[in-house]
């Protein structure tokens, strides 16, 4: 028999396991590839010829720890085998004295991780920079730098807390992000210093520096400072790079903006009872907020809104105005498919009109005290409305949602649940702000998939009593040492559950009974 012969008669001996390697390569989640082999016992039994993990998926640090709390024992190779292989070159250094990074993390996912303890930035500091061939360095507190370092040119993005020497900066970095201090108070920012290569740019707070925007880099993709003051305009400093794509600024920056064509997300900062004309925002603007921090309303209409506006967030004392023929301001944006008003100060009546039949997501104020019964009218109307945080609305009055395009809804500690209170066509619900009880009678049988905390779990008794439409468990965690973790469940049956974390010190994951749940979590999360 050929070489070849020997080879084609493998390939045919292997061929289901060939088919089912391809299968689970269109398996995004690593438990839905546990659960694939766990379904019947021949693909148990050879599950090493054919599953794998995506090891771009796991989080990886020197302190990883499989052995401990990883109690799924018949995986704990193939699991180990998959983190040998990460082949992830996206390194994050950690400077930190706080045990919380964890909002530091989402931007950078996946990588791997080294942490250092450290008040100040040294060359030794440096030197692990450069031996781990690190691309990404943050700090989570105000460090100071000595005065003669230097990144590597590895270092490709720098997210600190505290102000930076940009002279320190490597010439091919591409994401920066800083706060300013008091030596930058009413000084000009020497932007010139900055990377050419540059393209995030964000300096947090909010301050009064000159600024040359004429100099920013000339990539720059997007762009956050928010200047205390106005700043003259000059023919060398009238505008952003053209090539901006998503800005935050205050309302004082807004001349410098017009001309942006690229730029489809905006943010502004009002201050000091802003005004803000026709014309000021691009048409080219697709996501926009207002943010007001001044302790007067800004007054905001319809004629400031570009008319091809999708996402929409308005936040704190914000006066909205009809315009002069008295359409509200939501009804004539007929492309709206986001409106936040969840943050909306509502101590002033506000009355919205009738919402465009093009809305898919709403967030509703959080105020209790509104009157939500035009708002929730208009929700019942909308045919394409899939998604509703229901913010302050209790629904303990006659008036319910019952539009049945909903898909998924978000619960909160307001919320007085009833078999009335959720629609019959929802399939996701979010309870990680609800706490109580939740009756039998309140579940909609098209329920799939809940998101929960542990207080939740605790007062429904261990998820116990939870319809079994339910597959998909999404579990927060703040364990008492502040560090948060997420938990990623499926529905086995009506009594065990597949339980997988990846929190970056350790991978939990387990079959348990879900008695144990609760427990589980609370020790493995320490």
């Amino acid at each position: 028999m050929t070489y070849t012969d020997n080879n084609d008669l493998h390939r045919f001996a292997n061929l289901s396991f060939i088919l089912l390697n391809k299968i689970i390569s269109y398996l995004d989640q690593v438990l839905d590839r546990v659960c694939f082999s766990l379904v019947c016992k021949r693909w148990f039994d050879h599950r090493d010829k054919y599953l794998w993990f995506n090891s771009g998926y796991f989080l990886k640090s020197s302190a990883l720890e499989i052995n401990r709390t990883f109690k799924l024992n018949s995986y704990k190779e193939l699991f180990q085998r998959s983190l040998n292989n990460n082949t992830n070159q996206k390194h994050l250094v950690i400077i930190t004295y706080t045990s919380d990074y964890s909002s530091f993390l989402h931007h950078f996912k996946p990588y791997t991780v080294d942490f250092i303890k450290a008040l100040d930035i040294r060359n030794d500091h440096i030197q692990i920079l450069k031996s781990s061939n690190a691309s990404t360095f943050c700090t989570l507190h105000s460090c100071q730098f000595q005065d003669n370092i230097r990144f590597p040119p590895s270092i490709k993005e720098i997210k600190t807390s505290g102000c930076i020497n940009l002279s320190f900066l490597p010439q091919e970095l591409e994401y920066l992000e800083m706060s300013l201090g008091v030596d930058y108070e009413r000084s000009k920012l020497d932007i010139s210093l900055l990377p050419r290569t540059l393209k995030v740019l964000k300096i947090n707070g909010f301050e009064s520096i000159m600024f040359d925007y004429e100099s920013l880099p000339p990539n720059l993709e997007e762009f956050l400072y928010y200047a205390k003051s106005k700043q003259p305009l000059t023919p060398n400093n009238r505008q952003l790079p053209p090539t901006l794509k998503i800005v935050s600024i205050s309302n004082h920056q807004l001349p410098y903006i017009k001309h942006l064509t690229s730029l489809h997300t905006l943010s502004v900062a009002l201050l000091h009872k802003s005004v803000i004309n026709v014309g000021d925002i691009p048409e080219s603007v697709t996501d926009l907020t207002f943010n007001n921090f001044s302790s007067e309303p800004s007054m905001i209409s319809r004629d400031i809104i570009p008319p091809n506006i999708k996402h929409l967030c308005l936040k704190r004392t914000l006066k909205i105005l009809s315009d002069s023929q008295s359409t509200h301001i939501f009804t004539a944006l007929l492309y709206l498919e986001t409106l936040d008003l969840s943050m909306l100060d509502t101590r002033s009546s506000h009355d919205f009109g009738v919402l465009p039949t093009s809305l898919i997501n709403i967030s509703l104020p959080y105020d209790t005290k509104f009157n939500f019964d035009s708002l929730i009218a208009n929700c019942n109307q909308l045919p394409n409305l899939k998604f509703i945080d229901y913010g302050g609305f209790r629904s303990d009055g006659d008036l319910r949602l019952n539009n049945t395009s909903i898909r998924s809804v978000k619960l909160n500690h307001t919320t007085r649940i009833t078999g009335q209170t959720i629609p019959k066509s929802v399939e996701i619900i979010d309870f990680s702000n609800y706490r109580l009880l939740v009756g039998q009678d309140a579940w909609p049988s098209s329920i799939q998939s809940i998101t929960v905390d542990i207080e939740f779990i605790d007062a429904n008794d261990n998820l116990m009593n939870i319809p079994s439409s339910i597959n998909n468990i999404i579990i927060k965690f703040l364990s008492p040492t502040y560090k948060h973790c997420t938990f990623n469940t499926r529905r086995l049956d009506q009594q065990f559950i597949l339980l997988y974390a990846n929190n970056l010190y350790n991978i939990n994951s387990a079959i348990l009974n879900i008695n144990s749940l609760s427990n589980y979590i609370k020790n493995v999360a320490i």
